[in-house]
């Protein structure tokens, strides 16, 4: 179970209705996708208000931009887009994103929790880029480079493969609904995943453009990742995901004497913090107890 799971409860009081960001990384890549995709319906139609030719490229003006192309691979200026690929989809069909943010929303919080919101987020790009410079190239080998423009891969699908994978290999025998109904352990999903990316079941035109290719490189990062015990924060220096800033040092104390509540509240909503930013694992025995604590409290204080 993720900590976004669990009854750890801020008591932050009855406030007003606010607009604010996501906190959680999941929600985060969710949103800006659907951000992107009324974007480009709204692009689309102001760029060509007229509907009734039927063109196959309405609703595509934003996409055929952010998607990534074989000439990405050869033009160093256009490297963005192995990873703003990821967060366009098909203008064709809302079943592309509507798949993949539910796929992301249903296995991407558990393995947040696991890795925290920064690790998830360079995790997910790095995914995201993979793929992007495995189709590039291999489409451009496979083509040819300068006559065949039009080919592009969009969609979060590789990078939403291999956060499935990583649930699937942190939590293997987590119980799971196959259609809501057939429960079945993890490690089976990951199984038919990976068979259905081998052998793809092709029964409609949209089913053959599928790149199944990008998501088995989603996989292989993903065990890749999980194997050899990878951790992109601290590689790059970040220092695993920790903040920088100095916080005050808060005593925590004995609950059989007399407590400062006030200061306890503060400790922990510091741990909640870095729970949601370095993961469950980043907590320390005596930061677990402080937080169980403080939920038991919470939990009193609202009976």
């Amino acid at each position: 179970m993720g900590i976004y799971d669990r009854d750890y409860a801020r008591d932050d009081g009855a406030t007003p209705v606010q607009i604010r960001w996501p906190q959680t990384a999941v929600i985060q890549i969710l949103t800006l996708c659907v951000i992107v995709v009324l974007a480009d319906m709204v692009v689309s139609l102001a760029m060509d208000p007229d509907t009734s030719s039927g063109k196959k490229e309405f609703f595509h003006f934003m996409t055929r931009y952010m998607a990534a192309t074989p000439q990405t691979a050869l033009n160093p200026l256009l490297w963005w887009q192995f990873v703003t690929h990821g967060f366009a989809h098909s203008p064709r069909s809302l079943a592309h994103i509507v798949f993949n943010m539910f796929g992301l929303w249903l296995f991407g919080r558990q393995v947040e929790g696991k890795y925290g919101k920064s690790e998830f987020w360079r995790i997910y790009v790095l995914a995201l880029i993979l793929g992007g410079i495995f189709w590039s190239l291999r489409t451009g080998f496979a083509t040819d480079w300068a006559t065949q423009p039009r080919h592009l891969v969009v969609g979060a699908s590789g990078a939403v493969t291999a956060i499935v994978m990583l649930f699937v290999f942190n939590f293997p025998n987590e119980q799971l609904y196959l259609m809501g109904q057939v429960p079945i352990k993890a490690w089976i999903v990951g199984v038919i995943v990976i068979a259905l990316n081998l052998f793809p079941i092709q029964l409609t035109e949209e089913s053959k453009n599928v790149a199944y290719d990008v998501h088995l490189v989603g996989a292989a990062f993903a065990a890749m990742y999980f194997y050899s015990h990878l951790h992109l924060g601290k590689l790059l220096g970040f220092g695993g995901g920790r903040s920088s800033k100095r916080r005050p040092k808060l005593k925590v104390h004995n609950p059989d004497s007399e407590v400062d509540y006030s200061g306890q509240n503060d400790l922990a909503d510091r741990l909640l913090d870095k729970v949601r930013d370095q993961g469950e694992d980043s907590l320390t025995a005596k930061e677990r107890k402080v937080l169980e604590d403080y939920s038991r409290r919470m939990r009193q204080k609202h009976r």
